[in-house]
């Protein structure tokens, strides 16, 4: 049986990726700057992939976290 019915608003399940920036690089077909993130899935597994500058975003970690 359906857990969803006709008309229920419902968003894709997507992992978030947050790691480390280790290495960057430049497309050298299309200039694009592209940086190698590397980070542990859910199972604790070692993962790395290149990301575009338009797909990642800077995280502030909560140590760093500016004074209020």
């Amino acid at each position: 049986m359906a857990i969803f019915k006709k008309g229920d608003t419902v968003a894709q399940i997507v992992p978030v990726i947050t790691g480390q920036v280790t290495k960057f690089d430049v497309d050298q077909e299309t200039g694009d700057v592209q940086y190698l993130i590397e980070w542990l899935d859910g199972d604790g597994n070692p993962q790395s992939r290149y990301f575009k500058e338009s797909e990642i975003e800077l995280k502030q970690a909560a140590d760093s976290a500016p004074a209020a």
